[in-house]
């Protein structure tokens, strides 16, 4: 009897697991737009949790490799001050490099980018009448595709007029979110042990023994599944950026350590950073020397390929368990759900239900044979 009202137990709450899961995907743009405004108003806690499970993993190298006598707590202290230290000299020398050469790039964008729009829209207009005459019995409105494309290059000046203040907004806005996640990520990584006991006695307060140990074993996966992200994410952005850094060098063209730095940064976001990195690459060449940019986007292209199809798939997609074209999936559904949070994030979590369902259909198997 009782096995029995356990079956009708689990067949309600499938069926309202069912009518939930359908209701969210027939009001899936409320269900984004809400879960979005919670992940804005938590997002300085969830900075703080990527930050510490950022800095995690070298902490626990440092404190169990380098400092391996004294007391815990002193353990820890000196270790999260050294790897902070560490991580702030790499981000401070990186700045270094990468904020004066952007800088002096930039500033030549501003000057030399007036003169280059007003050339390219005098060749552009002069460029019709050069066309062979049996263009003519075309049926293509060649001064409307003319005048349309001077008009989407005249705009770009107040586009960047207008993202200009944006983005002094949003670095305004993330200064702010930084530092309550640093602060926030500090106590986390001097507590987490008191932390982590403090929650598995709430959790099991609350839940039965076997669901505890469900309960358990999902945060164990979770963790291990986010710092194989982060040390092999890490590992991929340095070989793309040192890719980058010896292809044009190679090639002789400019800006090879500003770019390789940029592309290592970018290549956290996984895939499209690499595109905003090329964006970047191919402005600042367009300005100098025009064909550098065209050599510039076929070495890009070439690279994107291979980090594309090879390095990230191999190296982030092999360490989490995740087929290749899982990668793809996730990076693309969680971009598309929940932007740059959700390309960084969607690959992570694809490996952790990869994982979970994985281990559920090897269970339900076995224990079908035996």
């Amino acid at each position: 009897m009782e096995s029995k009202d356990n079956n009708i137990k689990k067949v309600y709450i499938y069926i309202a697991l069912g009518a939930l899961l359908l209701l969210a995907f027939l009001a899936m743009d409320k269900v984004v737009s809400v879960l979005s405004f919670i992940i804005g108003v938590t997002s300085p806690f969830l900075v703080g949790i990527i930050v510490a499970s950022l800095v995690n993993v070298p902490l626990k190298y440092i404190e169990h490799k380098i400092f391996t006598k004294g007391s815990k707590g002193f353990r820890r202290i000196i270790s999260l001050i050294t790897t902070l230290f560490v991580v702030i000299l790499i981000l401070t020398a990186l700045l270094f490099i990468v904020i004066p050469q952007l800088s002096s790039a930039f500033s030549k964008v501003v000057v030399k980018l007036p003169p280059l729009i007003e050339k390219w829209t005098d060749e552009l207009s002069s460029f019709s009448f050069s066309l062979p005459s049996w263009l003519s019995f075309i049926d293509i409105d060649l001064a409307s595709i003319e005048g349309n494309v001077i008009n989407t290059i005249k705009s770009w000046g107040s586009i960047v007029v207008n993202s200009s203040v944006a983005i002094a907004q949003t670095l305004v806005q993330s200064v702010i979110t930084i530092s309550l996640a640093l602060v926030f990520a500090i106590y986390m990584l001097l507590k987490k042990e008191t932390l982590f006991r403090h929650l598995q006695s709430l959790i099991k307060a609350y839940t039965s023994e076997y669901q505890f140990k469900k309960i358990i074993h999902t945060g164990q996966i979770v963790n291990h599944t986010f710092s194989k992200f982060i040390s092999t994410t890490a590992l991929e952005a340095l070989i793309l950026g040192g890719m980058f850094l010896i292809t044009m060098l190679i090639f002789r063209l400019p800006y090879p350590f500003l770019i390789a730095s940029i592309v290592s940064v970018a290549a956290f976001i996984p895939i499209v950073g690499a595109f905003v990195a090329a964006f970047v690459g191919i402005l600042l060449m367009l300005v100098n020397v025009p064909i550098d940019a065209l050599w510039f986007l076929i070495l890009f292209l070439v690279l994107q390929q291979i980090e594309g199809n090879i390095i990230y798939p191999r190296v982030v997609g092999d360490s989490l368990g995740l087929p290749g074209i899982w990668v793809l999936f996730s990076v693309l559904v969680g971009g598309s759900l929940f932007g740059i949070v959700g390309i960084f994030l969607g690959v992570p979590f694809a490996a952790i239900a990869y994982a979970l369902i994985r281990e559920e259909v090897k269970k339900r198997l076995e224990e079908q044979t035996s």
